[in-house]
């Protein structure tokens, strides 16, 4: 019986290990999608930037603006790199990548855009989520992306609660 009980043990950990090695892989491949994201911006090239997504991906900018498709999403940026956002760099970076299935994975981030030569926010000025879709061939892609502004600092009320609920009350339309 003993015997049976170590053998199951070994089975479990060595399938344990193998699971999360195998899950550090796939951040890896994930990391290098999310760093398309950033060389696409440093280049100023919207065809790079969106390569990065699905055909069919789903953006919705900062402000709440909603692009549907790589070709769009490639065609908004190629915009505002010829006038905004010339001469930037987003400084991206994942923080935490969860997987919800073995190919679907959700990446927080945290960014900020700067003037190529100036130092990095220490702040992030955005804490982008992205959904990731994991292609037949290996490949991950960003199918989701909301880019939502971070006002934790502004808005924090010193994490008291009641002083947000009334800022709430108080700012409401």
């Amino acid at each position: 019986m003993k015997f049976k009980i170590l053998i199951l043990v070994f089975f479990v950990s060595f399938n344990l290990t193998a699971q999360i090695a195998n899950e550090k892989i796939e951040e890896e491949k994930i990391k290098k999608t999310i760093s398309v994201l950033v060389e696409g911006w440093k280049q100023g090239s919207g065809k790079k930037f969106a390569s990065a997504f699905t055909e069919e991906a789903d953006f919705t900018v900062l402000f709440g603006m909603h692009i549907q498709s790589r070709k769009a999403i490639a065609e908004g940026h190629d915009f505002i790199f010829d006038r905004f956002y010339a001469n930037t760099v987003w400084a991206l970076r994942p923080v935490k990548i969860n997987f919800l299935s073995a190919d679907i994975a959700l990446a927080h981030c945290s960014g900020a855009i700067h003037v190529v030569g100036e130092t990095v926010a220490s702040q992030p000025a955005a804490v982008p989520l992205l959904v990731l879709k994991k292609l037949e061939e290996g490949e991950w892609k960003i199918t989701a992306l909301q880019n939502t502004p971070y006002l934790v600092d502004e808005l924090s009320m010193d994490g008291d609660l009641a002083k947000f609920k009334n800022w709430i009350g108080e700012n409401r339309k």
